[in-house]
């Protein structure tokens, strides 16, 4: 016998059993919030890699309880955290057609954010600027700000991440927020974040992902996965392929109706997780008795603890439903006659398929209801806000600092905890309209542009005013065949070029990283006892410190005296410098003291 959805429901089988969605009595999803908001489930289709794929989780008390240690000691706690991870969209938003939004956003008309970060000095994205300036959904241009919005206060948000972007490496990242849908608003956090890596739009000619971007790159050719090389000669080869996605470019979307997928296919890409404080999990809940009238125990809500009080036990006696209690926000979603229930605030045409407005639904979890509201904003490439448009500066050239996981529960296997240490991972990208992607072995052709990988170059090196053809022209040329080697060729001897004009030393510089390490609070991580390391080999980096902060210097070696190709010297040569803090929280039952890669900075000089 086939059974029907309801009853898998009720058998605990429910089709996207943690989607961000509400629920009905039987534990199905509403229709409409799951045809977006779809859950990986084994049930899906191959064909739902399109959707804002979402699921939540409520707090769980009896993790909770069990993983905080009353009896003293650093135990570690907030184990029942609830939360959700959410798949946002990198496409622009069709006002006319809901199949083309996360529903969440029904009426949003913008975000303000406290860039004093708590004295009410709002900035504000949206109004007439939102559509000039924004892409609601995503699409950002390399480097271009982006913001995401998480309907909690950030004393209740444990941790948010969001994999592989990065922010401004000087800048705080974390404001307060509030959004404004129709005439309502709600309040909560705002985190500013970047997509820097090009290699994010790519996909190879396996089809393997490299990133958040699931596109097919600068369609140079009909198929943008094709050999750049392509009919083209050993000189061409050498001379190399411009790449076709510069910092502060526009990425081009997915056509509709073709097969060009562009560097922003449709599709699911920034993939955020973010896990919130218990208290403020449990503090929204509403208890529903399960028990019918007669029922053993019906009636009654004291035999079920919900919370940590002194008194908790394990021993339920009672069945009972914990609901989030905030019916919600916009317009699509409406309470409805009956107590606690919600329904849809009118019969809604999504994707062909009309809803209607009937059917009682209630948000399963506080986790759901934060997913569902939680949305993403970015800056367009010709954007005329000055609010935060990008992660670079004036100087054109800057550092972006990774939104890197952060351990913020620590264990207890010593009761005095002194050895017991907290590890936050996290890189550092060159960004900028005057950095450009290199390959192994490659130098700028041309241009003031130095390469992701070249951190030492010295485009502004000066050996005299009679002296023009000095060895940084090596990193500025414009024809690969007609260079200038670290030897004074015989050839070139009448022209004045000595073992003295040939100086290695004055052409590569020393890139200077300065660090200060913030908790969830943005209170400085102390250096008494941490250790920052880092993947470059220990003879081309350097790690000193001060008062709550940590210098890492980047140099080359080898360089020697002679000026032969033999002696060019050992630099960096990766995309990303990655680093790693080993420390000891203030404070090891208090997540709160965990790092914040949102507050955390780094200032990048070059000496």
């Amino acid at each position: 016998m086939k059974l029907s959805q309801k009853l898998l429901g009720l058998a605990g089988l429910a089709m996207a059993d943690y989607a961000c969605c509400p629920y009905d009595d039987y534990g199905m999803p509403d229709a409409l919030c799951a045809a977006a908001l779809r859950e990986k489930t084994p049930f899906e289709g191959s064909d739902r890699w399109m959707d804002n794929e979402c699921k939540a989780w409520e707090s769980n008390v009896d993790a909770t309880y069990e993983g905080n240690n009353r009896a003293g000691g650093c135990a570690p706690n907030n184990w029942g955290s609830c939360g959700f991870q959410r798949h946002f969209p990198w496409r622009n938003m069709d006002t006319t057609k809901n199949e083309d939004d996360a529903l969440s956003v029904n009426e949003f008309t913008k975000l303000d954010i406290d860039t004093t970060a708590g004295t009410g000095a709002w900035a504000s994205v949206g109004g007439t600027a939102l559509a000039a300036n924004y892409n609601l959904g995503g699409l950002p241009f390399l480097g271009g700000m982006c913001k995401l919005f998480i309907p909690v206060p950030s004393l209740s948000v444990v941790q948010v991440q969001v994999a592989g972007v990065h922010k401004q490496g000087a800048s705080i990242a974390q404001y307060p927020a509030r959004a404004t849908f129709g005439a309502t608003t709600l309040d909560g956090t705002a985190y500013c974040f970047s997509v820097v890596n090009v290699h994010e739009s790519r996909d190879n000619t396996n089809d393997i992902n490299n990133g958040n971007v699931a596109g097919q790159g600068v369609q140079t050719d009909p198929n943008g996965r094709e050999d750049l090389f392509k009919n083209k000669n050993s000189l061409d080869r050498q001379a190399g392929v411009a790449f076709g996605v510069a910092f502060g470019g526009e990425l081009n979307p997915q056509v509709r109706g073709t097969d060009y997928e562009g560097e922003a296919k449709v599709g699911s890409n920034f993939d955020v997780v973010a896990h919130f404080a218990d208290t403020w999990c449990e503090g929204n809940w509403q208890i529903t008795d399960m028990q019918l009238p007669g029922d053993e125990n019906s009636g009654g809500t004291d035999d079920y603890p919900i919370d940590q009080s002194s008194g908790f036990s394990h021993a339920h006696t009672d069945i009972m439903d914990k609901r989030h209690a905030t019916l919600g926000y916009g317009g699509l979603y409406t309470a409805s006659g009956t107590s606690g229930y919600l329904q849809r605030s009118s019969s809604v045409d999504y994707a062909d398929t009309t809803y209607n407005a009937a059917d009682l639904i209630r948000w399963p979890n506080s986790g759901a209801w934060a997913g569902f509201y939680s949305f993403v904003v970015c800056a367009k490439h010709d954007a005329t806000t000055t609010l935060d448009k990008n992660v670079w500066g004036a100087s054109e050239r800057d550092s972006a600092m990774s939104v890197s996981a952060s351990d913020y529960r620590v264990g207890d296997e010593v009761t005095n905890c002194s050895t017991e240490f907290a590890n936050f991972r996290f890189n550092l990208r060159q960004v900028g309209t005057k950095v450009e992607l290199c390959g192994p072995g490659q130098l700028p052709d041309g241009g003031a542009k130095r390469c992701t990988w070249n951190w030492n170059y010295n485009e502004s090196a000066n050996f005299g005013v009679s002296n023009t053809n000095d060895p940084e022209g090596f990193f500025d040329r414009s024809e690969q065949m007609a260079i200038d080697s670290w030897i004074a060729r015989k050839r070139r001897d009448a022209q004045g070029r000595t073992v003295g004009t040939n100086n290695v030393v004055a052409v590569l510089d020393s890139a200077r990283f300065v660090f200060t390490f913030k908790d969830q609070d943005n209170v400085a991580i102390t250096n008494a006892k941490a250790t920052l390391t880092s993947d470059v080999p220990a003879a081309l980096m350097s790690f000193s410190e001060a008062t709550n902060t940590f210098t890492a210097e980047m140099g080359c070696t080898n360089v020697g005296s002679a000026t032969q190709r033999d002696s060019f010297p050992t630099c960096f040569t990766g995309d990303e410098v990655h680093f790693n803090l080993a420390y000891e929280p203030s404070a090891h039952d208090d997540v709160r003291k965990a790092v914040s890669p949102w507050f955390s900075s780094v200032v990048t000089t070059h000496v």
